[in-house]
C-alpha cells in the first residue's frame, strides 16, 4: 500500500471526433532552465478549439461542486440550522459521486454518513450555542465574526467533513476521470458535443480541481483549487504548485489533441505526484499549526483556533487514501487513516487532552506525524 514520491527532499521542511483544435492555442511550452516551474516558462492556459469554438466540457464536475458548496456552507455556517435538510441534500446529490472508483467506496460513504448524523444531532444539543468546554458540546470562535461547532471531543465537524471530501470527491474523481481518459475515444466528436471522448473525460477531471479557470462563473477557487491557488503557493516545499498542476492538465490535454497516450500517461503521473504532495504537507502543516499553538498557550485554556486547526488536520488526514503515487498506488489504506483519526481523538477529553496531544505516545502529534512519514517514506 505504500507509495514512494520521486525526490522527496521536500519533506523535512514540513516537520517545522477528429482532433481539429487550433495549433496556435495549444502551443507547446518549454521548461525554465534552471528546472525551476514558473508562470513565465510554464503555459497554464486551459482553452481548446475546434472548429474556432471552445472544445472544452468540464461536464458534470461543474454542477457537482457547486452542490459541494452549498453543502458545505450549510454545515461550516455561523449558526448550524437545518442540517437534515443539508443531510438530504449530500445524500440526494452528492452521495454517488463519492468516492467513484475507489475500492473502498461503501466504507467511505459509511464514514462520511456518520459525520453527518453526528453533526447533525450535535446542532440540536442544548450546549449547542453556548461556548465549548471539555466534554461538552459547544462553540469555539474561530475569528471576530466566525464561530464553529465542535463535539463532546473538541472535533470541528465541520472541517472534518469538508476536507474528507476534498479527497473523496475531487481527488477521487480526478483521478477516475483521468484514467477513463487514457482509454477512451479520440476518434469521434461526441454527439451534441464539440469534443471527443478522451477529451471529455479529461476535462471533467479538470472541473473537478474547483478553479475559476474551469468555470468563469465561479466567484472564487473551490477547495482543492483554494489550497492549490492560495492556500498552499509560497509554502515551503509547494513553490508554485498552482502553475504545477496547471501546467500538467493543460499539458496532457494538449497531449490528447496531438494524440500522444504516452505523454497524457506521464501528465497523470506528475497530476498524482503534485496532489499527493500537497495533502500530505498540508495535513502535516496543520498538525504542526496545532502544535505550536499549544506550545504558545500557557495553563489549561486552549487558544480556540487551536481546534479550527485540528479540525482541518483531522480532515486532511481521511482525505489522504485518495492520493496516488506516480505509479498509481494508494499510499495507505481508510483503514489506516481512520486509525490515526481514532488516535488523535481517543477517549473522553479527545483533542482536550492537551497531555497526549503533546506528548510522544500513540495519540500525540508527534506520533502521528511518524507515522504519517512511513507512510509516505518520507
Amino acid at each position: 500500500m505504500k507509495g514512494k514520491f520521486i525526490g522527496l527532499a521536500w519533506a523535512a521542511c514540513v516537520l517545522l471526433g477528429g482532433s481539429s483544435c487550433s495549433k496556435q492555442e495549444i502551443k507547446r511550452e518549454d521548461k525554465a532552465s534552471d528546472g525551476i516551474i514558473s508562470s513565465d516558462t510554464y503555459s497554464t492556459d486551459y482553452r481548446f478549439f475546434r472548429n474556432g469554438i471552445s472544445s472544452v466540457d468540464i461536464g458534470e464536475s461543474k454542477k457537482v461542486l457547486l452542490d459541494f458548496r452549498n453543502f458545505n456552507n450549510g454545515i461550516n455556517a455561523k449558526v448550524l440550522t437545518n442540517l437534515e435538510g443539508k443531510r438530504r441534500d449530500y445524500r440526494n446529490e452528492l452521495a454517488s459521486h463519492i468516492a467513484v472508483g475507489f475500492k473502498e467506496q461503501e466504507k467511505v460513504r459509511n464514514i462520511l454518513e456518520n459525520f453527518l448524523d453526528e453533526i447533525t444531532e450535535a446542532s440540536k444539543s442544548a450546549f449547542a450555542g453556548t461556548f465549548a468546554r471539555e466534554g461538552k458540546i459547544g462553540i469555539v470562535q474561530v475569528s471576530n465574526d466566525e464561530q464553529r461547532l465542535v463535539n463532546e471531543k473538541g472535533v470541528e465537524l465541520g472541517q472534518v467533513i469538508q476536507k474528507m471530501m476534498i479527497g473523496a470527491l475531487q481527488v477521487s474523481n480526478i483521478d477516475y476521470f483521468l484514467m477513463k481518459s487514457l482509454t477512451a475515444d479520440n476518434q469521434t466528436v461526441v454527439k451534441g458535443k464539440n469534443c471527443t471522448e478522451m477529451e471529455y473525460y479529461w476535462d471533467i477531471a479538470w472541473g473537478y480541481i474547483g478553479s475559476i479557470n474551469a468555470d468563469p462563473d465561479r466567484i472564487s477557487p473551490l477547495f482543492l483549487a483554494n489550497y492549490i491557488e492560495k492556500e498552499s503557493v509560497g509554502m515551503k516545499g509547494l513553490e508554485n504548485i498552482n502553475v504545477a498542476v496547471y501546467h500538467a492538465f493543460r499539458a496532457g490535454r494538449k497531449a490528447v489533441v496531438d494524440s500522444h497516450p504516452e505523454e497524457m500517461k506521464k501528465q497523470v503521473a506528475e497530476i498524482r505526484k503534485l496532489l499527493s504532495k500537497m495533502l500530505v504537507l498540508r495535513t502535516m502543516y496543520y498538525l504542526n499549526e496545532s502544535s505550536k499553538i499549544l506550545r504558545q498557550k500557557s495553563g489549561k485554556e486552549l487558544n480556540e483556533q487551536y481546534f479550527h486547526n485540528m479540525g482541518e488536520a483531522l480532515g486532511f488526514i481521511l482525505a489522504l487514501p485518495f492520493v496516488k503515487n506516480e505509479k498509481g498506488e494508494y499510499f495507505m489504506t481508510m483503514d489506516q487513516a481512520k486509525e490515526l483519526y481514532d488516535e488523535l481523538t481517543y477517549g473522553e477529553k479527545g483533542i482536550w487532552d492537551k497531555e497526549r496531544i503533546e506528548g510522544n505516545q500513540t495519540g500525540s502529534i508527534i506520533d502521528v506525524n511518524k507515522k504519517l512519514k512511513a507512510y509516505y517514506n518520507l
